[in-house]
């Protein structure tokens, strides 16, 4: 699955849930890793830090908030 998780600093990261563990308190932790990394995310990750999983896509939708804080960044100066 890909999923999106919350690093400190309120950094948000997509990609794919590579291994499922639990740590020595019985608490879940997930690896991710991107797909065009060759390695693993150095940090695992928590449930409390999993914000969602990514169910579809619709092609370059994402340009639209891309393009549009390009936009406001460019009126705000």
């Amino acid at each position: 699955d890909i999923a999106m998780y919350e690093m400190p600093g309120r950094l948000r990261i997509l990609h794919r849930v590579t291994a499922i563990q639990y740590d020595g308190g019985g608490q879940r932790v997930f690896t991710f890793k991107g797909d065009n990394n060759n390695v693993a995310d150095p940090v695992k990750v928590r449930d409390s830090q999993i914000m969602g999983k990514y169910i579809g896509r619709i092609p370059k939708v994402g340009w639209l908030p891309l393009r549009f804080n390009q936009l406001i960044g460019k009126a705000i100066r």
